[in-house]
């Protein structure tokens, strides 16, 4: 079954510089799936670890790269929490456009993996997204 990606929707971005790069958590509105339990999803994306070529947000600008999967070296550690499970998220592709003020566009392209742990009958569910970063999460 295919996995409803047209209704999420971010409601909140966190950014953190770690030691390991840059932590983003997308908050997303609840949403309804096809499962047992009726009860609306409350969830978040966790992407932890992104490494930028560049703190320079004018040097990023227009610039666009493939990112590792898991387990390969340099991945970033995804995941999003549905059902009682952690669903692998693998980010593999970033693009980021010109800076407006103090905010970036930074377009996001990943894949859900509900077959890992299972998520009733949805398969793996691609997503892309443009948030609008903060220049502080790029320049640290």
């Amino acid at each position: 079954m295919r996995f409803p990606v047209e209704d999420l929707k971010i409601t909140e971005i966190r950014h953190k510089q770690s030691a390991f790069g840059l932590d983003l958590e997308l908050a997303l509105a609840p949403f309804q799936l096809n499962l047992e339990d009726d009860t609306p999803v409350e969830t978040r994306v966790s992407l932890d670890g992104i490494t930028l070529p560049s703190s320079d947000p004018g040097a990023l600008a227009g610039q666009g790269w493939d990112v590792p999967v898991n387990p390969a070296e340099g991945y970033v550690d995804g995941s999003v929490y549905i059902e009682h499970a952690h669903h692998p998220v693998d980010l593999h592709h970033i693009a980021v456009g010109n800076r407006t003020g103090d905010h970036v566009p930074v377009t996001l392209s990943m894949r859900m993996v509900f077959s890992f742990e299972g998520l009733g009958n949805y398969e793996d569910a691609d997503w892309q997204v443009t948030i609008d970063l903060p220049v502080a999460a790029i320049t640290g």
